[in-house]
């Protein structure tokens, strides 16, 4: 059985979470949610929680290096709301 938690940045409509994509040749574009591990409010649920990725990191998100995304994949150190 599964309970559904969500999770919320306080005082933001809305807010990005990492993903990457690829297409293959047997389902089309496969999409996928990158998770890393909780902080400490998101660990009262699981142990991962999925890369939020602040408004100052999307253009590192999307048109930096590899190696500039990979320090993106951390932990949220801001404000979080569980719900």
């Amino acid at each position: 059985r599964k309970t559904r938690t969500w999770l919320s940045v306080p005082n933001v409509p809305l807010f990005a979470a990492a993903g990457i994509w690829r297409d293959s040749d047997e389902w089309g574009r496969c999409f996928a949610m990158v998770m890393t591990d909780a902080c400490d409010i998101a660990a009262q649920c699981h142990t991962r929680m999925p890369v939020i990725v602040a408004p100052a990191d999307y253009a590192a998100w999307i048109n930096g290096t590899v190696e500039e995304a990979r320090t993106l994949c951390q932990p949220w150190a801001g404000d979080l709301v569980l719900d």
